[in-house]
């Protein structure tokens, strides 16, 4: 499984890595993100549950996830001492409720984009959840949310 360490890196994108065998394409992901001077990070991929970070200056982050995976990302991100802009794109399948069970102490700034393609016709789009991140965010100074129908 593929690592990243560096000492000098500041940003780094990551999207759908996968590499291809025969005819298939077979997904690869990221075990660890080892860089010290790390401050913006845009992950596209999956296995966000099990990658590591020993990223101390991570200022912003920005990620795609499913709706039941948020509870686990939400509480990473609350590792990262210096995170201040937490950038979200969220697959909404179904309502449900989000429990934060760690303070994001320094997040300033959170943009959530809710893609509401997967939705069943005749679903609420429940959004309440949102209400717990903003508990836990003590700092936050700037809130974005936007609903698409939209990938």
């Amino acid at each position: 499984m593929p690592k990243i360490v560096s000492s000098s890196l500041c940003r780094l994108k990551v999207q759908m890595c996968y590499f291809v065998s025969n005819i298939y394409q077979i997904n690869v992901n990221l075990i660890l993100v080892d860089c010290l001077k790390l401050t913006s990070l845009e992950y596209i991929g999956r296995g966000l549950d099990t990658l590591n970070f020993n990223t101390p200056t991570l200022k912003s982050i920005d990620f795609f996830t499913s709706l039941k995976d948020l509870d686990a990302f939400v509480t990473l991100c609350a590792t990262f001492p210096e995170l201040e802009i937490l950038n979200v794109n969220i697959f909404f399948k179904v309502t449900t409720s989000l429990t934060i069970t760690q303070p994001l102490k320094h997040l300033k700034q959170l943009d959530i984009v809710v893609l509401c393609a997967f939705i069943l016709p005749n679903a609420e789009c429940d959004l309440l959840w949102i209400l717990n991140i903003l508990q836990a965010s003590p700092l936050l100074q700037k809130l974005s949310i936007m609903v698409s129908e939209h990938i």
